[in-house]
């Protein structure tokens, strides 16, 4: 760019085919790729930048999967340990019609488990809506 602040004034001699005009197109184009070298770079940054929030927000997402996961599945211990308890003390009752109430609310309890492993298992269709469907099947079949 050794030209670009040469004066262009009636006392300078400028080459055939070399008019003014076209030093200030060459100055422009240097100034334009300036510009968008600029451009690169600031690009290149923000690709960067987001690229690392995009791996972050990856990772806190698989955080979240493996956290609700394990919400489920000590949820169904519990529903399970609840069956238990429930089925255990309408074996050990005496009252025959306690013991019946028992093993029906165990009975309950255990098709909550059913409902939350059909909501939960990550298949598509499972709606509330489907779980009429799919208890009408197992009634039925």
């Amino acid at each position: 760019m050794p030209h670009a602040n040469v004066p262009l004034s009636a006392d300078v001699s400028l080459p055939p085919g070399l008019a003014s005009p076209a030093w200030r197109t060459i100055a422009s184009y240097e100034r334009a790729l300036s510009e968008h070298r600029g451009s690169e770079i600031r690009l290149r940054s923000e690709l960067i930048q987001a690229q690392t929030q995009l791996h972050a927000k990856d990772e806190l997402i698989r955080q979240q999967e493996v956290l609700n996961r394990e919400c489920h599945h000590r949820l169904l211990n519990n529903i399970q340990m609840i069956v238990s308890i429930l089925s255990l003390q309408s074996r050990t009752e005496q009252n025959p019609e306690a013991a019946a109430r028992l093993l029906v609310a165990a009975h309950r309890v255990g098709a909550i488990a059913v409902l939350h492993r059909h909501l939960h298992s990550g298949s598509s269709g499972n709606r509330v809506g489907d779980w009429g469907d799919h208890s009408a099947r197992k009634a039925c079949g």
